[in-house]
């Protein structure tokens, strides 16, 4: 009798003592487009007795299953009912979205619809398959007979991600009136507040610049002394108020002027 009980308090202590639980965690969906979109699972075992509980790190909470999870790594954390432990980790990883790069391959001349844009877009784990214009211009990384304006392309990478970049065709012209400028190029026009101002000068020459507002004040003024080349200058107005300028370039031959939209 004495040997019946004492192996049965042995049995009991020792099979709480000795109970064992195991932890295993899995990532059962990564994230798409680095957003948080993931799952993760978590399942234990233990013996002779039962879990009753799963804690994630990360915020994830409790449960075995959790969702709208971020890219990361997580550990679970199981507990059985004679609490008794045991740890696992996952890896959550991320598919990111593509990089849009738009490009203007030429500008129009003479006010013809004859400029063109070019897209090119790059995944660092899957492939680009569309390319999406905005303005009509249609699908396809290359677009001819394009009109002045500003487009916007959209890539779009085989898992759904998009990213978008945008780029903007200009109306190029020479002046009739200053026979040594034989390229003139005002843009964005119209503008939020910040233009540029691309010429090429073929002799030369003395040439003023003024920018006035629509009373006639002058807010830039710049004078080129000799000056022969390409020429660029950034323009910012943006203290100024939203309206129409003129923008003048004068010079031995008279003056040229071109009206500038600030939106």
């Amino acid at each position: 009798m004495k040997t019946i009980f004492i192996t049965i308090f042995f049995l009991t202590i020792f099979g709480k003592i000795f109970s064992q639980c195991i932890a295993s965690a899995t990532t059962t969906v990564h994230t798409i487009c680095n957003d948080c979109n993931g799952s993760v699972s978590a399942s234990g075992s233990s013996s002779p007795v039962s879990i009753i509980s799963y804690s994630w790190s990360g915020g994830l909470g409790t449960g075995c299953n959790q969702s709208d999870v971020c890219a990361g790594n997580y550990t679970v954390t199981i507990t059985d009912s004679d609490g008794c432990t045991d740890t696992d980790n996952t890896t959550v990883n991320s598919s990111y979205p593509p990089n849009a790069v738009a490009t203007t391959t030429a500008h129009t001349t003479g006010g013809d619809c004859n400029g063109s844009v070019s897209a090119s877009g790059s995944s660092s784990s899957v492939s680009i398959i569309s390319y999406s214009w905005s303005g009509g211009l249609g699908t396809g990384c290359n677009q001819f007979d394009v009109c002045a304006g500003t487009y916007t392309v959209t890539v779009t990478d085989s898992d759904g991600c998009t990213d978008t970049d945008n780029t903007t065709v200009d109306s190029s012209e020479g002046i009739e009136d200053f026979d040594f400028i034989d390229y003139l190029s005002i843009f964005p026009n119209p503008n939020t507040g910040e233009f540029i101002i691309e010429m090429n000068i073929t002799k030369p020459t003395d040439l003023e610049i003024k920018l006035l507002n629509v009373i006639g004040q002058v807010i830039y003024q710049e004078k080129l002394n000799k000056y022969v080349g390409a020429y660029q200058k950034t323009i910012d107005v943006s203290e100024y108020a939203k309206g129409i300028y003129n923008l003048q370039l004068l010079g031995g031959e008279g003056t040229v002027n071109r009206k500038i939209v600030v939106e």
